[in-house]
């Protein structure tokens, strides 16, 4: 219901510019004559918006990878920088970037325009993100590895949250015994609560931890994640 709502006061928004520049209209005008004036600004728009999205590159255009090659590349072979379907393709040592639609090239690597080749492949292993994602997933390894850092800071934060209220639970309710007669302590409101607040803290992150580990699984077996440089691993799984 809240969806609808906000995807009806939206469309409100968006209409409102064409209701207000069509109420004066209507007042001279047939309502028949205002419904054609209503499409032919629906018209105007989506020829607006196909405008605003001209492609980056033309197929078919003399020269048209040049217009992919990323700034300070002044050639490459269309092997590695092509433009297919009016879209740049980019391989090896140049990658897509999502924000400018043409390619770039990738810090892990060197390219040789005389050579038109790459060269010194210096991208982390595939394999060996995998395997410490497989066996070090709590740690961050992986992510720390390949220069994730957020992503691994996230994951070693996981565990000793883990750590800390395993803690807890085991040696507090001790503490407080010790500390107070057993009898206060003992089936008291706040013991209870707070041993339920370690317990589902504890859950929590534990369930966390394991989605986050099968994610990691499935991520780096099928070479999706980026590195810390933004370059893809070096695919040897």
């Amino acid at each position: 219901m809240l969806k609808a709502s906000l995807i009806f006061g939206l469309l409100c928004l968006a209409l409102t510019p064409c209701l207000l520049e069509a109420g004066p209209l209507a007042e001279d005008k047939g309502n028949g004559e205002v419904v054609e004036w209503f499409l032919r600004q629906l018209k105007v728009n989506r020829r607006v918006r196909r405008q605003s999205s001209t492609p980056v590159c033309m197929d078919g255009a003399e020269n048209a990878s040049r217009a992919c090659l990323p700034d300070g590349v002044n050639d490459a072979p269309t092997s590695l920088v092509n433009c297919v379907s009016n879209e740049c393709v980019c391989n090896e040592c140049f990658m897509m970037d999502s924000e400018t639609g043409r390619c770039r090239l990738c810090s892990d690597y060197t390219y040789s325009e005389v050579l038109q080749t790459c060269g010194n492949d210096n991208r982390q292993s595939q394999l060996t993100a995998f395997l410490l994602s497989f066996f070090l997933s709590g740690t961050g390894a992986a992510n720390f590895y390949i220069g994730q850092m957020s992503l691994g800071g996230g994951q070693l934060a996981i565990l000793l949250i883990i750590m800390a209220t395993s803690y807890a639970m085991c040696c507090l309710p001790c503490c407080l015994a010790c500390c107070v007669a057993k009898e206060e302590v003992k089936g008291s409101a706040f013991f209870i609560i707070f041993m339920l607040l370690f317990v589902l803290i504890t859950i929590g992150c534990i369930l966390a931890a394991w989605a986050w580990w099968i994610a990691d699984l499935v991520i780096f077996a099928t070479n999706q994640r980026l590195s810390g440089n933004g370059c893809v691993l070096m695919q040897n799984l």
